[in-house]
């Protein structure tokens, strides 16, 4: 859209440009007409030897905001000695590590009524500070006599929108450690674009003294206006001043020195200044002395010192990194390995993440954490959020798994382990906001009273004798996880007085044992079991609802039960949600003539079953 605009545009510059420069003539001309004409010599000069000569010149211009410099070569092309077509080459850089170079074609024509009016067109090229390249066509017309002068500039860069490095907006939020700290790092969408727009301005002539007037102090006023489609206009007034100095005797005839100030104002960039200095030698044959008319011919052409950019979109952000489940803080990230891992995890404090590296047989001492301890195996990858955004991002913690032999016991709220292949028992007693996800262990058992403890995406692996996961009491979500016994129960709950309650949401997940599941409830007042979209398979029972005082509301749909006995009822008290005990055994994928109800009771159209408070 902003290319369909150029053409407009430039109509408009031209027209407006023409108006602009014809009235501006005319009014200073009238009101200073002696000025405007009188200073004409139109003095014919022999062709032997070139009236306007070539010149190198160079300029430093330190500012509030930047410093930057600035060479120039002016090379005559074809001329008379009222007209002059040239080339003007420039080349820039500034302390921002900003580059630009500029390539002009211009022509400049004296007429008899002591005007020169000029046309000038350049193709520029900027390298900026953010490592972004823009190109710019640059025309502009000029009208100026020994008092006074006018200009007016138009700007058409490329349309591109060059985004920051390592920016876009386009990749994920990552989670990253700096330190021993960790951090969530978002992309932003940072760019940088150039400016098409205009400048005029408008000069005259304060104060000239010397032979031949060869100090002069001129005035100039100005304003400017860029814009673009993705960032903000820039619009403001520009004033400057310059004390010139010509044919000074150290440098030669048609040298020049110029000493200037210049100040702009923009809401974009605020309050902006320039002190420069700027020397101009020529070269080449010709050594005559140019009048003040004459010296307008090879005068600086005026325009913007570079291409206009400006930076939209947002910063890439960094914000101290929460745990996603919970929001509470990471603490201290601690990198353990070796013969002293044990030690070292036993004497963290609270809160700390410690990421667990190594290989199998390192670890073979008791490891019991601190509160809000999350243990991270080496490659393993955990959830994480902004403090202030919440925007989430994935850490993988460096190095390569570990495989404990260890024992862990867990007596305090709170803990992850995460990425683990452990070999012992997880023992969780009286613990709350226990997390143990992507591991591999060889039981887990939860014993004690008050206990919340979620099993997500794990492998239990029980050898023997043993139960795959006990518990007692408390609260114990099981979901997306293998649990496999193949000479106990898969997962065993029972309970150590009648006061005591059980609540269990097993989710998509797979039980292969002697006894998948079992219920044992002859000490506990009462259960909550959701059972949904399982596999349990046990080569006795799949599901043994036991005890003769337990009272169990059951939740339990989608699941596939395989064993001699699909379900098992011994002498308990079973509340369901279904309407009948076919559509019960109906939902599970098995009949109700294979259940063993034994001497339990089935209660229908129940409310769900509750579930656990956490997660």
């Amino acid at each position: 859209m902003r290319r369909l605009f150029y053409i407009p545009l430039l109509r408009m510059f031209c027209q407006w440009g023409r108006h602009f420069f014809w009235l501006s003539a005319a009014c200073v001309a009238w009101a200073n007409p002696s000025h405007a004409n009188a200073q004409v010599p139109m003095t014919v000069y022999s062709n032997s030897e070139p009236l306007y000569r070539p010149y190198v010149a160079g300029r430093l211009a330190a500012g509030n905001q930047r410093t930057l410099g600035d060479g120039r070569l002016f090379l005559p092309l074809a001329q008379t000695s009222n007209s002059l077509l040239f080339a003007d080459i420039r080349a820039q850089l500034d302390d921002s590590q900003n580059y630009e170079g500029n390539w002009g074609l211009g022509g400049r024509f004296l007429r008899e009524d002591g005007w020169i009016y000029g046309g000038y067109g350049y193709y520029d090229s900027r390298w900026t500070t953010h490592g972004n390249q823009f190109n710019q066509m640059t025309l502009g017309i000029e009208a100026m006599s020994v008092m006074y002068e006018v200009r007016m500039n138009g700007y058409l860069p490329d349309t591109n929108v060059h985004y920051f490095e390592g920016s876009g907006g386009t990749g994920p939020a990552t989670a990253t450690l700096v330190g021993n700290q960790l951090f969530v790092v978002t992309p932003g969408n940072q760019f940088e674009v150039a400016y098409y727009g205009a400048d005029v301005e408008a000069g005259a002539l304060l104060m000239s003294w010397g032979e031949n007037q060869d100090i002069e102090w001129r005035g100039f006023a100005g304003a400017y206006h860029f814009d673009s489609d993705e960032a903000e206009a820039i619009t403001g007034p520009r004033l400057r001043t310059e004390l010139r100095l010509f044919d000074l005797k150290s440098l030669g005839e048609g040298s020049r020195v110029t000493l200037g100030a210049e100040y702009q104002w923009d809401e974009v960039r605020d309050d902006q200044y320039f002190l420069s200095a700027n020397v101009r030698i020529p070269f080449g044959p010709g050594s005559r002395k140019l009048n003040p008319l004459q010296r307008r011919m090879v005068d600086r052409v005026v325009r913007d010192v570079d291409i206009v950019s400006n930076v939209g979109g947002s910063q890439t952000k960094m914000e101290e990194a929460v745990y996603a489940d919970t929001g509470d803080q990471i603490g201290e990230v601690t990198t353990v390995t070796g013969s002293d891992a044990e030690e070292m995890i036993n004497a963290a404090s609270a809160d700390q993440l410690i990421i667990v590296q190594g290989k199998a047989g390192d670890y073979s001492h008791l490891v019991t954490p601190a509160a809000g301890v999350h243990l991270l195996g080496g490659g393993g990858a955990m959830t994480v959020k902004g403090k202030q955004s919440g925007t989430v991002a994935q850490y993988t913690a460096p190095g390569d798994a570990p495989e404990l032999n260890a024992n862990i016991k867990i007596t305090n709220d709170n803990v992850t382990i995460e990425h683990l292949t452990q070999n012992g028992t997880i023992d969780i007693e009286d613990a709350q906001h226990v997390t143990i996800d992507n591991t591999t262990a060889g039981r887990v058992y939860i014993d004690g009273k008050d206990n919340s403890v979620l099993i997500s995406s794990s492998h239990i692996t029980a050898t023997g004798f043993d139960n795959g996961v006990r518990m007692n009491a408390g609260e114990l979500t099981i979901r997306d996880s293998v649990i496999e016994s193949p000479g106990s129960n898969g997962i065993n709950l029972f309970a150590n007085s009648n006061s005591e309650q059980l609540t269990l949401n097993l989710q998509n997940s797979r039980i292969v044992a002697k006894q998948g599941f079992f219920i044992n409830a002859d000490s506990v007042s009462s259960s909550n079991l959701t059972i949904v979209d399982n596999y349990i398979e046990g080569k006795n029972w799949g599901v043994l609802f036991g005890g003769s005082s337990g009272d169990h509301h059951v939740t339990m749909h989608g699941n596939t039960l395989i064993g001699p006995d699909p379900v098992y009822t011994g002498s308990a008290t079973v509340r369901i949600e279904q309407a009948s005990l076919d559509a019960f055994a109906s939902d599970n994928g098995v009949k109700a003539s294979d259940f063993n109800l034994g001497k339990g009771m089935f209660f229908f159209d129940n409310p769900p079953a509750a579930l656990p408070l956490w997660p």
